[in-house]
């Protein structure tokens, strides 16, 4: 059953925090991906509300004890790639590389970058680049965590089948890392960078972007700050994300070392 935000802006906002909040017996990583699944999915209704304002979005993530609680304890979440943080890529049965079917070793020649030919939707996720999440030995990152939650969930097996299949990447040392950390980190890139839609919504020109940044690194607030939300940009409404965990999205190939982890 489809449970809707208040309506309004502001509600709104103070929605999402307290939903944060409200996932008990959770540790902070769990009351985080217990949410964004359900945004994920959909089973969140945020269909009738008004573009946002990141700053209302941000104000009220503000303080948040959970996020607290889940950087404090997991810093490789904040810092990210550009830290030094240790980088997971995961391919599932069901999603294969930036559209490649089949058994394929991840490599620079099944990698899509951005402006690639990649057909006419520009609706998330994203058909070219490919996305890690960071970790810390002997963890497997946030992808590995929602894949485990949505295996326990109805239907999980169908949405995410196995066999899931794990890459250590390590980029090379000149990478250019765009971080977002906040709502506001996201509309500023879309301000810098926009792509004018005929429907009248703006998004990132993800071309104009890959020539300024090799990779952009969405924190645990971007992410709850973001997921699911329509933003006022310009006048005009941003086309949502889904990110759900903390990722980094690479816009061109930057590693200089891949190393298979044994898959489950």
């Amino acid at each position: 059953m489809r449970r809707g935000f208040s309506a309004g802006s502001d509600a709104a906002c103070a929605d999402r925090a307290a939903l944060l909040e409200s996932r008990f017996g959770h540790d902070s990583i769990g009351r985080f991906l217990a949410l964004t699944t359900e945004i994920e999915n959909r089973e969140i209704d945020l269909s009738d509300l008004p573009p946002m304002e990141a700053g209302d979005v941000d104000a009220a993530l503000t303080g948040s004890p959970t996020l607290g609680e889940l950087e404090a304890s997991r810093p490789w979440l904040v810092s990210g790639p550009a830290g030094g943080a240790r980088q997971i890529h995961v391919r599932t049965a069901r999603r294969a590389i930036a559209g490649q079917t089949g058994p394929v070793h991840l490599s620079k020649s099944v990698f899509r970058p951005a402006g690639a030919p990649i057909g006419t939707s520009l609706e998330w996720p994203l058909r070219f680049g490919l996305f890690t999440s960071s970790s810390e030995p002997p963890d497997l990152g946030m992808w590995h965590g929602y894949l485990r939650l949505c295996e326990q969930s109805l239907g999980g097996l169908q949405l995410f089948p196995r066999p899931w299949e794990y890459w250590h990447v390590s980029c090379a040392p000149d990478v250019r890392i765009c971080e977002i950390q906040c709502a506001q980190d996201w509309v500023d890139l879309i301000c810098s960078y926009p792509r004018h839609l005929s429907d009248g919504r703006v998004m990132p020109h993800w071309t104009q972007v890959a020539d300024r940044y090799t990779a952009l690194h969405f924190t645990p607030r971007a992410v709850i700050s973001l997921d699911g939300f329509r933003f006022n940009i310009m006048g005009r409404e941003s086309v949502p994300v889904y990110l759900t965990v903390e990722s980094t999205l690479w816009l061109s190939w930057a590693f200089d070392k891949v190393v298979a982890i044994a898959g489950s």
